[in-house]
């Protein structure tokens, strides 16, 4: 019997996703146990659909890692226990994978998976810590420079090839033999967080058990979650001095040394910490200097408003600076007026290069310098550069933390090849002064490293998030207002409908939406919806695919009645030849609308292909027309791809779950530019560890 085990603290978003992901393996679970460790502290898992029929045990205290999965033990009944981090989802097959490899001996007593965060490999398996180890550290400058000429201590190296025996793997996601784990007791609670995975599996070795590292099976960790608090800081450091004692140091003098090193380096990561402000509860609100060219409706405005009001909730106070739109590009000032958030307007700040950027690069100065922020933080290409020059202008009152959204990217496909060449060599001179930049999908983040703006290490994926709750609305509310709209706009009630939402501008390729329209041959009674404003109406309405449409394609502008739009849709098209994440298509999902999209830039991660919408090639416009009449002549394909659609995309694409991370993000930057000692990601236990735990004795 296979039971799998999850400790939560403060994690709803990642614990559904890790149960869903559960019960897609093809050997799922026999049973699901939860150890809700935020219980006690105010913050109870609330009640989740995709919770039901999973056990939660919410014990009086915050146990901690290790006592939480001892106590998820105890209440399971299986023999086999699947151990994970709220924050793990697993890909198919991974349970199947790690299971074939324990089965293959007796003496196996644990099995690790390949770990992926963030698209890059973690150090997931790895040998047990040395004296060396905790001296050197990952990120000393003897360390460096013994991998930059390729002979990194061992502890520091991956496993390659087909996996097998190794000393230890990560606690963030393990398959444990029951026998195995109460023949020595379990996880030592003397670990409150960190290192106990790695006592565990020294403990098990020293009894002649096995651990085996089995890279067929691949889960995925968002890392953290709820980011490093001091109390974190602190148990990262007593438990690496607790393992050092138990487990490295060969006499009291050995001992002494690790734990002064550990303590020197506690006070001081400590101290910077403090000063950094990065806590609410230690040094008040932190300041974010939010910068953006414009809040023309779209993704990047609608991230923009809503973090600045969300993120004070969690102790930070932010500076909206907002270029000025364009005539047509409409804006997003109705949800800044309804989140009650009040730009600061810089109208020199626009779309376009221009001798405007002067005044608008001396204005950021100066609000770097007067405001004196924590936290920089830019969305999108022309407020990306004027804001990191502006930084790097301010001298010594630069911000301690430089980050930049990439919301897709104009690198590629915007414009000739010496105008992108030039704009790539100004992003990369612009990394190497930015603490980190934050991709909106893998495809993002995968260009960006192909391009070589940064190292893959400090580029983050971080996925758009909406409130999808006006979307919500009962079956009969839906029908009366698709019926209105429709009559609204003279779209009879019962024609198909196909919708394209976009700026009118060329990446967005409404020209190939009107020749797919023209292509479709059934139902013939289709009709053509484009809503969104832009430089090519004109051209687009008096092209001949629109004129040979006739009265079955409509134009409808700007709208603000966006719910609306969706109901009245069966199917929304997105036909762009590059897109970050289209909102439109996320929007859609949510309102249970199936999606047909081209195979461009993020859109991959945003629609999962042939289970919650279609992918087509962007140059196969006959393959593009014949998807659309595939949905809409198939009920049941439609409903089936509307369902898994808006499950999926509220889920993955929550706010909650956005405003989470970047809290988390936000936290772990402003310890590492301080001390140099906290590390970019999280690889282990819980929502709020960091890669240190990768690093045998700290960073």
């Amino acid at each position: 019997m296979l039971s799998a085990i999850i400790v939560s603290y403060r994690t709803p978003t990642e614990v559904a996703a890790a149960v869903a992901s559960l019960r897609e393996q093809t050997l799922p679970p026999d049973e699901i146990v939860i150890v809700d460790n935020g219980a006690p502290d105010g913050h109870p898992l609330p009640e989740l659909s995709e919770l039901e029929g999973v056990r939660i045990e919410r014990p009086p205290v915050n146990l901690g890692y290790g006592a939480g999965c001892n106590l998820g033990v105890r209440t399971a009944s299986g023999d086999e226990l699947l151990i994970l981090n709220a924050d793990v989802a697993l890909t198919a097959g991974a349970t199947a994978a790690l299971a074939e490899r324990l089965h293959g001996n007796d003496r196996i007593a644990v099995v690790g998976p390949r770990i992926f965060s963030r698209g890059e490999v973690q150090l997931s398996a790895r040998a047990f810590p040395s004296l060396r180890t905790g001296l050197l550290g990952r990120r000393s400058l003897l360390t460096r420079l013994l991998v930059r000429i390729r002979r990194p201590p061992v502890e520091f190296r991956r496993v390659q090839g087909s996996g097998g025996p190794v000393d230890w793997v990560s606690g963030a996601c393990m398959l444990v033999r029951r026998s195995a784990f109460e023949e020595v007791g379990g996880f030592d609670e003397g670990y409150w967080m960190y290192w106990e995975d790695a006592d565990l599996c020294r403990r098990l070795v020293d009894e002649a058990w096995e651990v085996h590292f089995e890279p067929a099976g691949v889960v995925h960790h968002a890392t953290g979650a709820i980011g490093v608090s001091t109390r974190t800081i602190r148990a990262f450091h007593e438990s690496a001095a607790r393992f050092a004692a138990r487990h490295i140091a060969r006499t009291a003098l050995e001992r002494r040394l690790i734990e002064g090193v550990l303590e020197a380096r506690t006070w001081l990561v400590l101290s910077k910490f403090t000063r950094t402000g990065v806590s609410p509860n230690d040094a008040g609100a932190t300041r974010v200097l939010r910068v953006i060219a414009r809040l023309n409706v779209g993704g990047p405005a609608i991230q923009a408003i809503t973090l600045t009001r969300l993120l004070e909730e969690r102790g930070y106070e932010t500076r909206l600076v907002r270029g000025q739109e364009g005539a047509r590009e409409g804006s997003m000032d109705a949800l800044a007026e309804q989140l009650d958030v009040t730009p600061v307007n810089l109208p020199t700040l626009k779309r376009r290069i221009g001798i405007g950027d002067l005044a608008s690069l001396v204005f950021l100065v100066r609000q770097i310098r007067d405001w004196q922020p924590e936290i920089l933080h830019t969305h999108a290409a022309k407020a990306g550069a004027l804001g990191r020059i502006a930084a790097l202008l301010a001298g010594r009152r630069r911000p301690p933390v430089i980050v930049h959204t990439f919301h897709g990217h104009v690198l590629t496909g915007y414009f000739p090849p010496v105008i992108s060449a030039a704009f790539t060599s100004i992003e990369r001179a612009l990394g190497r002064y930015t603490t980190c930049l934050i991709a909106v999908s893998e495809e993002v983040r995968t260009d960006l490293v192909r391009l070589q703006v940064a190292p893959p290490e400090r580029i983050f994926v971080l996925p758009l998030g909406f409130d999808f709750s006006r979307f919500d609305a009962p079956a009969e509310e839906r029908r009366d207002r698709r019926e209105a709209f429709r009559r609204s706009l003279e779209i009879p009630l019962d024609a198909p409908l196909v919708t394209l939402v976009a700026r009118l501008e060329p990446i967005k390729r409404v020209d190939r939406f009107l020749r797919v329209a023209e292509r479709m041959k059934s139902p013939a009674e289709t009709r053509f919806l484009v809503v969104g404003d832009g430089a090519l109406r004109e051209e687009l309405q008096e092209s001949p695919e629109a004129v040979r449409l006739g009265n079955r394609l409509v134009w409808a502008g700007l709208r603000h009645d966006m719910p609306d739009v969706y109901f009245a849709s069966d199917v929304v098209a997105v036909t762009s030849d590059n897109e970050g994440t289209a909102v439109s298509a996320i929007e859609a999902q949510a309102t249970g609308v199936p999606v047909v999209t081209t195979r461009g830039g993020g859109m991959p991660t945003v629609v999962d292909a042939g289970k919650a919408g279609l992918l087509v090639e962007p140059e196969d416009e006959e393959g593009f027309a014949a998807a659309l009449e595939q949905v809409l002549v198939d009920d049941e394909l439609k409903a089936e791809l509307g369902q898994r659609g808006a499950e999926r995309s509220r889920l993955e694409f929550s706010l909650d779950r956005l405003v989470g991370r970047i809290d988390a993000l936000y936290q772990r930057l402003l310890v590492m530019p301080a001390a140099n000692a906290l590390p970019t990601g999280s690889s282990d236990h819980s929502a709020a560890k960091s890669e240190a735990q990768e690093t045998p004795l700290g960073p």
